[in-house]
């Protein structure tokens, strides 16, 4: 709900109706309940057949240039369906990527959809492929859950799932905040995600994600970092390799146990954000960073076309020292800095520096060479003839004063 200053009149007397202010200061929030742009009896019923004389007036350019026919053909209010709001779609099907990471880091458990076990249906049926694929994945909630610091579990509890469904759930944003207590906080991802921006490092899916935390067999992994524990007899790692060993004459059921795990992990809603080559959890400013799938984002497309901001006139809040001088004293002339001669502040040894010679231009022509030879000749004799005239006019001017 926005506070503006400059309410139509018509909008503040409909509001006052509805006891909009009091509603407000208790629940926080105000709808409007049971509207429907389609019912125009109930409309012209509450709202008058004619437009009010206010609105006529605010919005006549917008009446003059509607057209005629739209007119006639239809009367109700005409909504865009991308950004409705619905039960479903709290902020409507579109909304802009700065908003989907706003509701990611401020409302994770609003944003996304309820995880519900019972939507899930599997592809294989076959007993040993369920029981294979569900305890190697419980194995790897449990172990994972084991490599969490204790600091980050204010209630000191760990969560230890028994069953497919428990594990998964263990993965969920609602879950997550709860044994964590809140120091957890999401990223959006834009895998499949109409209208997210591109990425230089494009978001994979969970389903890839799988691979990451189940690799493949013999695996070499850095030493010293969380992984290698995963590699010991009772790690859920080393249970998954012996799987392979064990099955690797039985493709048909190694098959199945890995479409069951891409099927689990593309259901699931949060994942660590791991790195393969060193950590499995990751924090920033104290709060452990998780992955999220979009299948669970209560949203259909990103548009960016959101509103956006923009800031007319300086940007800086403090003017300038000659403008603040100038208003101090609005009758006396502003002083003026002179302008710094850069030529007259040349040093000495700049000023002495040797000049490099000017290029001679190269003359292609044959008639350039003979016209340049002959100007050259010419300033020569010229030359001979002012020396030996000054000559002549020097010992004139001797033999004048021996005399």
């Amino acid at each position: 709900m926005v506070n503006s200053s400059n309410i139509p009149s018509y909008v503040q007397s409909t509001l006052n109706t509805l006891h909009q202010r009091a509603v407000m200061e208790r629940f926080g929030m105000f709808f409007i309940d049971d509207l429907d742009p389609d019912d125009m009896e109930r409309l012209i019923t509450n709202l008058g057949e004619k437009d009010h004389s206010d609105i006529v007036r605010e919005h006549k350019n917008a009446l003059a240039t509607k057209p005629t026919t739209q007119k006639t053909m239809a009367r109700g209010i005409q909504l865009v369906a991308s950004y409705v709001s619905t039960t479903e779609y709290p902020w409507g099907e579109t909304i802009s990527w700065s908003m989907v990471q706003r509701l990611c880091k401020l409302h994770p458990a609003d944003f996304f959809q309820k995880f519900d076990f019972e939507t899930m249906h599997l592809t294989h049926n076959s007993p040993e492929i369920l029981e294979t694929a569900e305890d190697l994945f419980v194995s790897f909630t449990n172990d994972t859950l084991l490599s969490l610091h204790e600091s980050f579990l204010p209630a000191g509890k760990r969560p230890k799932p028994a069953s497919l469904r428990e594990a998964m759930e263990v993965w969920s944003c609602q879950a997550i905040l709860q044994v964590l207590g809140g120091k957890a906080t999401f990223l959006p991802s834009t895998y499949e995600l109409e209208g997210a921006p591109k990425k230089k490092n494009s978001d994979i899916s969970f389903l890839t994600l799988r691979s990451l935390f189940f690799p493949s067999l013999n695996t070499i992994f850095k030493p010293n970092t969380i992984w290698t524990g995963y590699k010991s007899p009772s790690g859920y790692i080393r249970k998954y390799w012996d799987v392979l060993k064990e099955r690797k004459n039985e493709l048909l059921i190694l098959n199945g146990v890995h479409q069951t795990l891409d099927e689990i992990f593309s259901k699931l809603q949060c994942l660590p954000q791991s790195t393969a080559d060193s950590t499995l959890w990751h924090a920033t400013d104290g709060l452990v960073c998780f992955l999220t799938n979009p299948l669970y984002y209560r949203i259909k497309s990103v548009s960016s076309t959101g509103p956006k901001t923009q800031i007319v006139g300086p940007k800086r809040p403090q003017v300038s020292t000659a403008e603040l001088q100038k208003r101090l004293n609005p009758g006396n002339p502003t002083y003026r800095k002179r302008k710094r001669d850069v030529k007259g502040t040349r040093s000495s040894k700049s000023k002495k520096s040797r000049q490099p010679p000017t290029k001679r231009q190269k003359l292609n022509n044959p008639i350039q060479r003979r016209n340049k030879n002959n100007s050259d000749s010419d300033s020569t004799s010229t030359s001979t003839s002012s020396s030996s005239s000054s000559s002549s006019s020097s010992s004139s001017s001797s033999s004048s004063s021996s005399s």
